[in-house]
């Protein structure tokens, strides 16, 4: 049981950041239900801060939005499948969903195709390999990476967020950046962007700490706070020069 002061407000030590980051990270995994609960469940609670208030409740909108029931998705025809890629926009995610419903074996000749066009984005190209991935297609498939060619078998490979050496490096971030749960936030998407920018190359253990302060850098960069970086590397012992120059 919880204890509460005279406010009604919880004893408990950083609550409230391990929550915001508890429904960050529900969300970033793509389980929204489990980050309603939590919403929902603080919402419930007799004393809530007015800034934790406002994000939950921004946080209860976009979950709304994103837990309506969207209409069935129907299935594309296999030779329409990479004209949609290389079109990008919404016929592109209209494809990846479509993919992601149907029996992707049936679009093999369509996905080599995509898998080895130069022209077809690089997320793209790595969630129709998710896809490949999730139903377990154990078959070689050349990959474009910029203007190289990867030969794969996705049966061999784990999902980009179930790789464990990105549960490290999430475990990094939170260590480093628990006491400002926004910006462990930001760190943290940014991960999962480096993780889907890299694959199918696969995160390297012996460089969990080159990915950890590369995207903590980046990040101070973005905000422009290039002497607040340069205190928080000397305080971590950073080595610049082997970090890493990420671009999204």
């Amino acid at each position: 049981m919880y204890e509460y002061n005279k406010e009604g407000m919880r004893m408990e030590e950083n609550y409230y950041e391990k929550l915001l980051n508890d429904i960050a990270l529900c969300i970033q995994q793509g389980d929204y239900q489990s980050a309603r609960d939590l919403v929902d469940g603080e919402l419930k609670m007799p004393y809530v801060p007015s800034a934790v208030m406002a994000q939950l409740q921004e946080h209860r909108k976009n979950l709304d939005a994103l837990l309506r029931p969207e209409k069935p998705v129907s299935l594309i025809d296999p030779g329409e499948l990479h004209r949609m890629l290389a079109g990008g926009g919404q016929q592109a995610t209209n494809a990846i969903r479509s993919l992601q419903n149907a029996n992707v074996r049936n679009y093999l000749e369509q996905i080599r195709m995509s898998l080895k066009d130069g022209k077809i984005h690089h997320l793209l190209k790595v969630m129709v390999l998710e896809v490949l991935i999730s139903q377990k297609v154990d078959d070689q498939f050349e990959f474009e990476r910029d203007g190289r060619i990867i030969t794969v078998d996705p049966v061999n490979l784990p999902r980009v967020a179930d790789q464990p050496v990105f549960g490290e490096v999430m475990e990094a971030l939170e260590v480093l950046l628990a006491k400002n749960p926004s910006f462990l936030q930001q760190a943290q998407i940014l991960a999962l962007e480096m993780a889907y920018d890299l694959f199918p190359a696969l995160l390297e253990k012996e460089k969990v700490n080159i990915y950890t302060y590369s995207i903590i850098r980046y990040l101070y960069g973005c905000y422009g706070e290039n002497e607040q970086w340069k205190l928080f590397a000397v305080s971590q012992n950073v080595d610049e020069s082997e970090l890493m120059e990420l671009s999204f």
